[in-house]
C-alpha cells in the first residue's frame, strides 16, 4: 500500500488553509484597527483582505474537486467566506 504525494491536497488541509484565510484576514485586521483606529487606510485595509480572500477560497474550493470530503471543504470554505466578508463590512460600516 503506498501512500498518496505529499503535495496532493487532502482534505483537512484545505480546510485547515480554508481557517487560515479567515485567520489571517481578522488578525490583520484586528490589529490594524488596534493600531490606528477609525483612520481610512485601516477601513480600506480590511476592505481589500476581503476582497483579496474570495479568491483564495474559490481556488481552495477548486482544489477539493476530486476528493470525496468536498462538503466538509466547501463548508469550510463557505464559513470562512462569510467572516470574511463580515470582516469586510465591519469597514464600510
Amino acid at each position: 500500500m503506498s501512500a498518496p504525494p505529499i503535495r496532493r491536497p487532502t482534505a483537512w488541509r484545505l480546510m485547515t488553509a480554508a481557517f487560515g484565510v479567515w485567520a489571517v484576514n481578522f488578525l490583520v485586521g484586528y490589529a490594524a484597527a488596534l493600531i490606528v483606529p477609525e483612520h481610512l487606510l485601516t477601513r480600506l485595509l480590511l476592505a481589500a483582505l476581503a476582497v483579496a480572500s474570495i479568491p483564495v477560497l474559490l481556488w481552495i474550493v477548486r482544489q477539493s474537486s476530486e476528493l470525496k470530503e468536498r462538503r466538509m471543504v466547501v463548508a469550510a470554505a463557505a464559513v470562512s467566506g462569510l467572516a470574511v466578508l463580515f470582516n469586510g463590512a465591519v469597514a464600510i460600516a
